[in-house]
């Protein structure tokens, strides 16, 4: 196929397709970015917050996730131009949603949702207690998880600070007590036994083999 003139036709046309998809939606993130960045501040900082934001400036960025800019997005998913910065959580909201058609439902949560079923069906009788959300971004897929099991203590990790503030905002202007932390999946800061159910979506694609 990569030798195909058609199929070269069709990677290029899918290539400028998304770049022109994040330019659109970075245009209509950036008028908005002030508001944004003053609602994720406020919620991080309010005495009344239900969740938690924990980040560690000192942590490094894998390879695998800094030497690409993922699925065409600009910057990639961790790039900071401004303090506080959201701009990459925000585009990837919009622009995942349109890459979808909208068939990940309007909180783009389903791939949260049949983990959900999934566990419901075959497990009814497993006691969720703590769980933990692997490269979350923010948080769509956390959130079907902390609805289903309200008496868990719903925990999500990711590397990149600013999918981890814009998911921890979302959250908070949902409703939902979620805890996010920046660290790498490969080794994080929790004792081992920790978590009653470890789940990850649409991650493992964006890590290396040796990382996996």
């Amino acid at each position: 196929m990569l030798r195909d003139p058609l199929g070269q036709m069709t990677s290029e046309l899918r290539l400028l397709a998304r770049e022109m998809k994040f330019s659109a939606v970075a245009t209509a993130v950036e008028r908005q970015l002030p508001a944004l960045l003053d609602t994720a501040r406020r919620y991080r900082s309010s005495n009344r917050k239900r969740g938690s934001l924990l980040l560690d400036p000192a942590m490094p960025v894998p390879r695998y996730v800094d030497t690409v800019d993922i699925h065409c997005m600009p910057g990639s998913y961790f790039s900071e131009r401004l303090d506080d910065d959201v701009m990459a959580g925000a585009v990837y909201d919009r622009s995942f949603f349109i890459r979808a058609s909208g068939m990940v439902g309007p909180y783009m949560d389903n791939f949260g949702q049949t983990t959900v079923a999934y566990v419901k069906r075959n497990l009814p009788d497993f006691k969720v207690r703590r769980v933990l959300d692997i490269g979350c971004s923010i948080g769509h897929s956390t959130l079907p998880i902390c609805e289903a099991w309200p008496q868990a203590k719903v925990h999500g990790i990711d590397v990149a600070a600013p999918m981890l503030r814009y998911a921890h905002a979302r959250a908070e202007t949902l409703g939902k007590a979620m805890h996010f932390s920046q660290q790498n999946a490969e080794r994080t800061n929790f004792p081992d036994g920790r978590f009653y159910l470890v789940v990850g979506h649409a991650m493992l694609h964006e890590t290396s083999t040796a990382a996996t």
